[in-house]
């Protein structure tokens, strides 16, 4: 990637770590509820802190995996249909359909890692 004299990253490179960072966040959606392994998501996609943006989910890693550990206990079979993600900057957000109905979450905790893959 190339910089400016200021630090600013090219058009084509914007776009590029735009991409990266969409399909970061749905890799790190896709492990976490459809293939039932959120620990192994925390590990592979999210950095040393993890602010969790729902109530009912304690901020942390270890609060994160609890909580989604306990989820797929007690729905066993679950799958989310991811329909689209959009980035601006470094926050990529997905849209996805549960049974429940339609979910837009903020995923920039989650998949912006600098290394994730």
């Amino acid at each position: 990637m190339t910089a400016d004299s200021q630090g600013e990253l090219s058009a084509d490179d914007r776009e590029e770590v735009l991409a990266k960072n969409k399909a970061n966040a749905m890799a790190f959606y896709d492990l976490m509820f459809n293939q039932c392994q959120p620990r192994a998501a925390i590990e592979k996609y999210v950095g040393e802190r993890y602010i969790q943006h729902n109530p009912e989910v304690g901020d942390g890693k270890a609060a994160f995996v609890a909580y989604f550990e306990r989820m797929q206990a007690e729905n066993p079979g679950k799958r989310d249909h991811f329909k689209r993600v959009v980035a601006e900057s470094d926050l990529p957000w997905n849209k996805w359909r549960q049974p429940r109905g339609w979910r837009v979450v903020p995923s920039a905790s989650a998949a912006c890692r600098s290394g994730a893959s």
